[in-house]
């Protein structure tokens, strides 16, 4: 005799939650969801990173299904997806990152209107149908197509040095920088030379490592926990800070002269995404390349070079 099961448990159980109970969708409440768009359930929307499952507008739908929407809001469940997978919103990096992000979507013009999407005061808070539940069919296609997870990550997978054109080549210099106005007045100028003071603080360098992955601006932290700690226990994370203290003389060490560095970090990122899912890394590197080169030679003939 078959056992009874329950359809809160099981789709909790599955991991295709967000851990809350999610509606079950039936055929019947699909098809009441596909009737919100005029679009073919088989259209491809894309490919969700980092996993790379492709999204449909069938697959959105039973998403949308789950997360409690109502036919309406597959439209905007459809266009949010859509414009988070373009090159320039990163997906791959909102969802790979360390960091404490998640997307923000603004619905404007007046079919947010129509379906009650809620903009005044309370608006990230609860009672607003609309709002919370076209969120949260964005979050589960991101869980589970895009694999998102947080702390679920492959604990096999090695890390090496950033290659180079020399045997043991340094680093690119880049990431973010801090800038003082000039133009703020004494008090505002003395106030921010403070802040990067603490900022720099060996203690916090730690702190900071620790909890975000990127490396420490300061050789003294390592010997501080926690990233002491971190670097000991998982190696991997003291891989790239080996690497920037290295002192191996390497041209490009010296920091890129790129204009269209970031359109240049997507392609290679699409490259990557590539290769890890199965296609020919060889092909993916030398079709990246062949797109950087076009990218720089556009932009030095824009300049004028």
């Amino acid at each position: 005799m078959a056992t009874a099961v329950d359809e809160f448990e099981f789709f909790l159980e599955k991991g295709w939650s967000d851990g809350l109970p999610v509606v079950t969708p039936t055929e019947t409440r699909v098809a009441a969801m596909l009737a919100g768009t005029r679009r073919d359930p088989g259209d491809v929307i894309g490919r969700i990173p980092p996993a790379l499952e492709t999204a449909t507008v069938r697959v959105v739908a039973v998403h949308a299904v789950m997360a409690g929407c109502r036919p309406e809001y597959l439209p905007v469940v459809l266009g949010g997806l859509h414009h988070m997978l373009r090159d320039e919103f990163n997906l791959n990096g909102v969802q790979g990152t360390m960091h404490g992000v998640a997307p923000l979507m603004i619905v404007n013009g007046p079919y947010a209107s129509r379906i009650g999407i809620h903009g005044g005061n309370g608006c990230f808070g609860p009672g607003f149908r609309a709002n919370a539940t076209i969120g949260r069919a964005i979050r589960l296609l991101l869980l589970n197509l895009g694999g998102g997870i947080a702390g679920i990550a492959a604990e096999d997978l090695g890390v090496g040095p950033m290659p180079g054109p020399t045997v043991n080549p340094g680093v690119q210099v880049g990431g973010a920088t801090l800038w003082i106005a000039a133009d703020k007045g004494d008090e505002q100028t003395a106030a921010a030379w403070d802040y990067i003071k603490f900022l720099v603080e060996p203690e916090v360098q730690s702190r900071w490592a620790a909890a975000t992955g990127y490396v420490p601006v300061r050789q003294s932290s390592v010997d501080i926990a926690p990233i002491s700690t971190t670097y000991v226990s998982d190696p991997r994370f003291k891989v790239a800070f080996d690497q920037l203290v290295d002192p191996a003389s390497d041209v490009a060490a010296n920091g890129p002269v790129l204009g269209p560095l970031r359109e240049i970090r997507v392609v290679t990122s699409r490259a990557v995404q590539e290769a890890l899912t199965g296609g020919d890394p060889a092909a993916a590197l030398s079709v990246a390349a062949a797109q950087a080169d076009a990218l720089i030679a556009a932009y030095n003939a824009n300049a004028g070079r």
